[in-house]
This record gives C-alpha cells, sequence and structure tokens, in this order.
C-alpha cells in the first residue's frame, strides 16, 4: 500500500510495514539485512509503485 507523505508525494511504506509485521521476523541476525521473507514482503509493498 502507497501512502502520501506531508507534501503529497507517493511513497512505500516499507519500515512501518516490516516493524508492524514484527521486524525481527523479517530480518538476518545482523539486524541490518532482510531475509527472504522480509524480500517478499518488501516486492508486495513495492509492487503498486510507480517510478517518477
Amino acid at each position: 500500500m502507497l501512502r502520501k507523505n506531508d507534501r503529497g508525494r507517493c511513497y512505500a511504506p516499507v519500515n512501518e510495514n516490516t516493524t508492524a509485521a514484527g521486524s525481527d521476523e523479517l530480518i538476518l541476525p545482523d539486524h541490518v539485512h532482510p531475509n527472504a521473507e522480509g524480500h517478499a514482503r518488501i516486492a508486495t509493498i513495492l509492487a503498486p509503485a510507480t517510478r517518477l
């Protein structure tokens, strides 16, 4: 799902969505990189986005 920021620009809320989904389940032990499920979730979040 895309959101609009306070300037009316659309963005994909990747951080908000991964946090809401339980970030620890979506990242590798380094706490930086997403795991396979995290990559899949990011792809789902970005799917409706269009390039400006």
